[in-house]
């Protein structure tokens, strides 16, 4: 089992090394620039992923208000409370007051 973790290991240094190379040769890239450009990407990539599972995480807390007021809205009509009760109740005072 750790065999084969530093055999993984070992053959992802030579992915690493051939790709620098390859980079150098072919782009003229030094190799200490390969690696700040290699850095950026992938904090930027942890970055946008961090907020997306953010995003995701807050929508779904929005989603369960949501379905948490309609399931109260639907319990009240079951019960026989009229859910507009209190709007009505403000236009009839407006009219009331209006008059």
């Amino acid at each position: 089992m750790i065999r084969r973790f530093f055999q993984q290991l070992f053959h992802l240094f030579l992915y690493v090394l051939v790709f620098v190379g390859l980079a150098w040769f072919l782009l003229g890239i030094s190799p200490q620039e390969t690696w700040i450009r290699s850095k950026t990407n992938v904090l930027a990539l942890m970055g946008q992923t961090q907020r997306f599972s953010a995003n995701m995480r807050q929508t779904a807390g929005d989603m369960k208000e949501a379905a948490d007021a309609q399931l109260q809205s639907a319990s009240d009509r079951l019960k026989g409370v009229d859910p507009y009760e209190k709007v009505a109740a403000h236009f009839d005072a407006d009219i009331q007051g209006n008059k």
